[in-house]
């Protein structure tokens, strides 16, 4: 049986999508584990009627606590064999648990990844598998051939229940990122897809459209990276000091540049030793990392006009 963990707060926009699109999943051998963290709407009275329509549908009920919180909830809670993470603003397409779960069982893999896509841009295309080790998933992760949060992915329960591993809680900004980080390292074999099974949606008020003095939660969290993997793969600890921790933060400066007001962004750039960050970003494999770390060591302003020619081409 696969656990789908969906946290929930305040999204009674958006959960009923959500819901409807894991029951019609192709796949039908799961559990919803609903985790309502507080929510100040109606959310918890959807929660609870989606559980009184269908057995496979269960709540908890919590003080507020964050996302983190919430899906730990889950994972306490969870009865399946496997586990993967939904969140209430999202939807996944029908094959989201089927092709996950094959993926798994066809390759005897610990965890399995699909790519994900914009609602506009919601079509499965068939891709290649690609089987990593441990060591080859952290190396893709870490020159960003693979960029994927813990939605997308299915594990099985007994790697994260086995290795004592939870989400990093009190924090809004990479806290997936660090739970995913610590899954390539304890999955033996994972198994990854181009294919795009999970849809999110850019919801106004998200976590992700804004950027805030808690967007620094990322820092904090990349650096307990680092000494994780220098208390475990010293080796690859290096590498990431250099590629893994430079590129986090320079994700921070191309946000900050295109969110903040030039000077708050310069402040912010100034702040974090912007010049060490690029200066290791020269040889990143990325040409859009690299070009634009060249530029900002000679102008931060420069940088600044780069990412928000990116982001007007984006939008258009």
């Amino acid at each position: 049986m696969i656990s789908v963990i969906v946290p929930v707060y305040n999204a009674r926009k958006t959960l009923d999508e959500c819901v409807n699109s894991i029951l019609k999943q192709t796949y039908r051998d799961f559990q919803i584990i609903l985790v309502n963290d507080g929510s100040t709407d109606d959310s918890l009275k959807k929660c609870n009627e989606w559980a009184k329509s269908d057995s496979r549908i269960f709540v908890i009920d919590k003080q507020n606590g964050g996302v983190s919180s919430a899906r730990n909830a889950g994972i306490k809670a969870a009865g399946g064999d496997m586990i993967c993470f939904v969140d209430s603003d999202d939807i996944v397409l029908p094959s989201f648990l089927e092709k996950l779960h094959a993926l798994i069982e066809q390759n005897d893999a610990d965890m399995s990844i699909c790519k994900m896509a914009k609602q506009a841009d919601a079509q499965v295309i068939n891709g290649k598998t690609t089987v990593y080790s441990s060591a080859e998933l952290l190396k893709a992760l870490l020159y960003g051939k693979v960029t994927i949060g813990v939605c997308g992915i299915m594990v099985k329960s007994s790697v994260i229940k086995e290795n004592g591993l939870f989400f990093a809680e009190g924090y809004r900004y990479s806290e997936d990122l660090h739970m995913l980080w610590r899954l390539a390292h304890y999955c033996k074999k994972v198994a990854y897809t181009p294919e795009k099974h999970y849809v999110y949606l850019d919801v106004a008020g998200s976590a992700m459209s804004q950027f805030g003095k808690d967007r620094t939660d990322s820092l904090v969290l990349f650096d307990d990276l680092y000494e994780f993997f220098l208390a475990n793969r010293p080796h690859f600890a290096k590498k990431f000091k250099k590629y893994g921790i430079s590129k986090n933060r320079w994700s921070l400066f191309w946000q900050a540049s295109i969110k903040l007001a030039k000077a708050e962004y310069i402040s912010l750039c100034k702040g974090q030793h912007y010049r060490r960050h690029f200066c290791n970003l020269l040889t990143y494999p990325s040409l859009k990392v690299s070009l634009s770390s060249l530029v900002g060591l000679f102008s931060l302003s420069g940088f600044r006009l780069l990412a928000l020619k990116f982001a007007k081409r984006y939008v258009h």
